[in-house]
């Protein structure tokens, strides 16, 4: 299993009105955790990138190559 996760430095408002982390914290734990954990993970985030998909969309896909990648490789792309 391999994890992609693609976040914008600029994602720092808490969610649920401030009572919960940011997209930015959430994402920078999971990372953390996952590779705590031995997963493969392709991590970024965006200098001056918030959540709108002019700053994800030219990223998207070298994304799923990578996360095809391990798939091809065991033989699921056949």
């Amino acid at each position: 299993i391999r994890f992609a996760l693609d976040v914008g430095a600029l994602e720092t408002h808490g969610a649920m009105g401030g009572r919960a982390p940011s997209i930015l914290q959430a994402n920078r734990r999971l990372h953390a955790v996952l590779v705590g954990k031995g997963y493969a993970v392709r991590y970024a985030e965006v200098t001056g990138g918030n959540h709108g998909p002019e700053w994800w969309r030219p990223r998207l896909a070298d994304g799923l190559v990578w996360l095809s990648a391990a798939f091809d490789a065991a033989g699921g792309g056949r």
